[in-house]
């Protein structure tokens, strides 16, 4: 194995790597907001004050207090969620960057090849005019 092709191999393994971290993220994050649905099909009060203030009882107070404080730890893991999305979406791009740099590599490899391959069948064809005319000669 060549090492363009070890080099193509690790970028498409990486870049598998950091599409799966992608697909793993956005499914977490749609499990916690379905529990943010949930939490707000609850009906729980945004501010733990107001529903001091409503003359609950104890239980419905404690209860709108909790739903408030998972709500917003909720919302503090989405936030935390989004924020690696968005790192995994940059190693997704350098990722590619890495990607299409490995390409150009490959590509610049076969040019090179190409060439060499071009230039040593116009030496041979050089030499083979050359033992041409000398056998014409004699």
């Amino acid at each position: 194995m060549s090492a363009e092709e070890r080099l193509a191999r690790l970028t498409g393994m990486a870049y598998r790597s950091e599409l799966a971290r992608i697909e793993a993220l956005a499914a977490t994050e749609r499990r916690l907001k379905r529990y943010l649905e949930e939490l707000n099909d609850l009906g729980a009060v945004s501010d733990p004050d107001t529903a001091l203030n409503m003359g609950l009882s104890s239980f419905d107070r404690g209860w709108h207090r909790w739903k408030a404080m998972k709500r917003a730890e909720t919302n503090l893991r989405l936030a935390d969620i989004r924020a690696r999305k968005a790192q995994a979406a940059a190693a997704l791009h350098r990722a590619h960057a890495r990607n299409d740099v490995a390409q150009g590599l490959r590509d610049h490899a076969r040019r090179v090849k190409a060439r060499e391959a071009t230039l040593k069948q116009m030496e041979t064809l050089q030499d083979q005019a050359l033992l041409a005319a000398l056998s014409m000669r004699r």
